[in-house]
C-alpha cells in the first residue's frame, strides 16, 4: 500500500519540492489538494516529479 503525504495549504512550495526529491515523492494534486505521493492516482495531475531533469535543475538554481 503505498503511502501518501497530504500537504498542509500552509506549506511552501520549495520545501515541498525538496522533500517530493530527497523522498522520490511525486508531488500531485487533484485541484483542491496537494499530496506527496509515490503513485499518481487517476484523476490527479504531477506537479513535481522527482526523476526529472528540470526539477533537479530548479532545485539547484534555488539553493
Amino acid at each position: 500500500m503505498a503511502t501518501v503525504i497530504t500537504v498542509p495549504d500552509n506549506a511552501l512550495v520549495l520545501e515541498i519540492a525538496i522533500q517530493a526529491k530527497a523522498d522520490h515523492l511525486y508531488l500531485i494534486s487533484n485541484g483542491t489538494r496537494s499530496a506527496l505521493s509515490p503513485i499518481v492516482p487517476p484523476g490527479w495531475k504531477v506537479l513535481i516529479d522527482p526523476a526529472s531533469k528540470r526539477t533537479a535543475d530548479a532545485l539547484t538554481a534555488a539553493a
